[in-house]
């Protein structure tokens, strides 16, 4: 009997244990020094930093930090990346995205921090090659949707039931929320019993979340390397696009379409390419992306949308006429311009030299012009 004490005090303590972490509340597990941390996720992307709350929520708060919207574009090695141009000249800027992350998922990301928004400034990136026919990917919504996130925006009393309501109509388009009774109540009704979560699964995400906070941070990626030996350097525009239309000439001999060697050595060899799936005029896209204006001005956010362009010569090559995409970034303007939103067109600039580095992504060139706008913004 005095063999098995050690074993039942043992199972009685984890028993304790687990009952005090499951009844206390989650912010006691959110580490006191995590604004502190905020300088080593500011071009990392990190997919935990993506889908969590509590990193996002100190960057908001937070006066010296600028925080930067978009997609692929934000994880490009680029040595005028505006975070990299504008290192020490004005506020810490603060890249939130990745592949796959379009309107409805920055809605999600933002949406958690709607309380915190207000007068926060911010620029959000809009590709083009987003409104396909059928908008966000079923793959992309399962790895960049944030249970918790979506979960803080049906929970927040100050987010207005319209809102929710398109929200929750969206949702019900993919596969995990199909059966979801929550999102049906609330599409049909404008209103609904519950939550989106049940709040002791919440409770036991936003924990888990909070815990990983605690765990070394390695930096993934070429960027972070990039950004964290870059020094501070002058801002003169003339001299920084010059400089970056030297660079881009330098690496991207291989072809005439001023894409980068390296994306070339892979694009060449490929037998056929298709975007056909891009630029169309009927995209849930444009739904995501109203609701998505509409979300900020609610909460009072200062934002500039920058519409960035696409490779003219390589979309002419591969026989998506320029006119199919005027028509389409067009819409663009006027969805978010309609819905009282401030946008930056540089979808005009589709042909300028070494003004995105790729087929579809901003480069070069095209990013000092996008840093200039931040700057702009910023000191405004």
């Amino acid at each position: 009997m005095k063999l098995k004490q050690p074993y039942i005090i043992a199972f009685l303590v984890s028993i304790l244990l687990f009952g005090i972490f499951i009844i206390l509340p989650a912010q006691w597990f959110v580490p006191p020094h995590i604004a502190n941390q905020l300088p080593k996720y500011q071009v990392s992307t990190d997919s935990d930093m993506l889908k969590g709350q509590y990193v996002q929520e100190a960057m908001i708060k937070d006066p010296h930090y600028y925080p930067v919207y978009g997609s692929s574009e934000l994880n490009k090695e680029d040595p005028f990346q505006p975070a990299i141009l504008l290192k020490g000249h004005t506020k810490n800027l603060f890249y939130v995205g990745t592949g796959g992350s379009t309107d409805l998922i920055q809605l999600m990301t933002l949406g958690a921090q709607y309380d915190h928004l207000k007068n926060k400034k911010m620029t959000v990136i809009v590709s083009p090659q987003w409104f396909t026919r059928h908008g966000l990917t079923e793959e992309n919504y399962q790895g960049r949707a944030s249970q918790l996130q979506i979960n803080s925006i049906f929970n927040n009393p100050n987010i207005s039931n319209d809102i929710k309501t398109r929200l929750a109509k969206r949702l019900l388009h993919f596969k995990d929320n199909k059966q979801n009774d929550f999102l049906k109540q609330f599409a049909q009704s404008h209103e609904a019993q519950g939550h989106f979560l049940n709040p002791l699964y919440a409770n036991h995400l936003e924990k888990m979340e909070a815990l990983k906070s605690y765990l070394p941070f390695h930096h993934q990626g070429k960027l972070p390397r990039l950004f964290d030996k870059s020094q501070k350097q002058p801002l003169n525009w003339k001299a920084l696009d010059k400089e970056a239309h030297q660079y881009g000439a330098h690496h991207s001999q291989s072809n005439p379409y001023q894409i980068k060697d390296e994306y070339w050595k892979k694009l060449k060899h490929k037998k056929s390419v298709s975007r056909d799936h891009e630029f169309h005029l009927k995209s849930v896209e444009y739904d995501d992306l109203s609701l998505l204006v509409d979300t900020l001005n609610a909460a009072g956010a200062d934002v500039q949308y920058v519409l960035i362009p696409v490779n003219g010569k390589w979309y002419d090559h591969i026989n998506l006429p320029r006119d199919r995409r005027i028509a389409v970034n067009e819409k663009i303007v006027k969805t978010i311009e309609d819905h009282h939103g401030h946008v930056v067109d540089l979808s005009r600039r589709d042909y300028e030299s070494y003004y995105m580095s790729d087929a579809v992504h901003i480069g070069w060139r095209g990013w000092v012009e996008v840093t200039q706008h931040i700057k702009q913004h910023i000191d405004q």
